[in-house]
């Protein structure tokens, strides 16, 4: 769909757009500065009101056979109408620009060289935030940016989440691949409804058991999670990952009933009985764990696949779906 020509007739923004058209790979940014006083994009990368620039996506100037495209980001601190920025897969380190731009609301840094926070601390008006694939370990900055609903940290160094503590309108929260393992921060986050945790240093799911609005969750490959009670009334999951840990107790689960895509893999499971009531599963994930009875799994008509991959090699004939297809029939 080819798109509407867009034209910023603001000077600050038109200079800064003319320097980052010069630095940027020739032909990657469809920016026509032939009109004095004024760019005109042609490739979705700006947003306008008024002549006004207000949103700046720079995904388009990447070259994604590199690992990094570099850009510099001094250009940007005098953008302070802007409520969007993408600035995704660059060097960028400094944040120092960026701490006037108090309008934003959406701010995507992922990909980055970034350690340091602290210029973020006074964009009070964020509502989204991804940080993911950088080099934080110091959160505190974002304490006060209590309107953030997204926040995406994974790829990190954080191992503290005490600075998101109040951050209670967050429903969307991405930790995956940290150094986490005290979840008692997150305890009053009771609006979020999509937590991602996987591979961090977690045993204790405690903190998470009044967090009740949770559709989906993410645990895989903690290592060290055994007891799943705290889980018991999270009624409202669709999804929910746990492979990659110590669990042999499925009990637990068992009232979780609007669980449709649920992931098992790699524990100590033997017993599959605590699942026969999830009867809107449509995808389990067993393998490499000590199940043979899939008998438990016979009334479940909505699954549609089941992973069931053994260490010893499957006979040529033999699958899971065939097996449980059979449980049915003789039930």
């Amino acid at each position: 769909m080819k798109k509407s020509p867009v034209v910023i007739t603001e000077p600050t923004a038109v200079a800064a757009l003319k320097e980052i058209y010069e630095a940027s790979a020739p032909g990657r940014l469809k920016w026509d500065f032939s009109t004095p006083g004024q760019v005109t994009a042609l490739d979705g990368s700006l947003n306008v009101s008024k002549g006004v620039l207000t949103g700046l996506n720079l995904d388009c100037c990447i070259d994604y056979r590199r690992i990094y495209h570099f850009l510099r980001i001094s250009p940007l601190s005098g953008l302070v109408n802007l409520t969007k920025l993408d600035f995704l897969g660059n060097r960028v380190s400094d944040l120092s620009p960026l701490a006037g731009l108090t309008n934003l609301k959406s701010l995507n840094l992922s990909w980055n060289e970034i350690s340091d926070l602290s210029p973020l601390a006074g964009l009070t008006n964020l509502k989204r935030l991804d940080l993911g694939c950088n080099e934080i370990s110091e959160l505190s900055p974002l304490a006060g940016l209590t309107n953030l609903s997204t926040l995406d940290i994974c790829e990190n160094k954080t191992n503290d989440l005490s600075p998101l503590a109040d951050l209670t309108k967050l429903t969307i929260l991405v930790l995956g691949d940290n150094k986490i393992s005290d979840l008692s921060p997150l305890a009053g986050l009771v609006n979020l409804t999509r937590l991602y945790l996987m591979n961090n240093k977690i045993s204790d799911l405690s903190p998470l058991a009044g967090l009740s609005n949770l559709t989906e969750l993410n645990l895989t490959v903690n290592r060290k999670i055994s007891d799943l009670s705290p889980l018991a009334g999270l009624t409202k999951l669709t999804t929910l990952g746990l492979g990659g840990n110590k669990i042999s107790d499925l009990s637990p689960l068992a009232g979780l009933v609007n669980l449709t895509r649920l992931y098992l893999w790699k524990n100590k499971i033997s017993d599959l009985s605590p699942l026969a009531g999830l009867t809107n599963l449509s995808m389990l994930d067993i393998c490499d764990n000590k199940t043979n009875d899939l008998s438990p799994l016979s009334h479940l008509r909505k699954l549609e696949h089941i992973d069931f991959r053994e260490r010893t090699k499957r006979p040529p004939h033999s699958s899971p779906r065939r097996k449980v297809i059979n449980l049915r029939r003789q039930g």
